[in-house]
């Protein structure tokens, strides 16, 4: 089965990997850290600690994946 993701944005310190899938987003920690999800109009749609690939179900839309050092901005579509 092939699998049809985004290429995966790689954060510039490179702590945070972050690519969609066709239900959300997907968040590999590369360190153990606390990663918050956020909409664009800045309201927390999730938080939490992880420590590998972590999978998010999300509606279409942007959204910004901050982690302890870095933020990634990705789009669900």
């Amino acid at each position: 089965e092939e699998k049809d993701f985004d290429t995966p944005t790689i954060a510039p310190d490179r702590n945070l990997l972050v690519y969609t899938t066709p239900t959300g987003l997907a968040v590999i920690p590369l360190i153990p850290q606390q990663v918050a999800i956020y909409n664009t109009a800045g309201q927390l749609v999730t938080s939490r600690h992880i420590a590998e690939e972590t999978q998010f179900d999300l509606p279409n839309g942007i959204y910004f994946v901050r982690g302890e050092t870095e933020r990634v901005k990705a789009m669900v579509k």
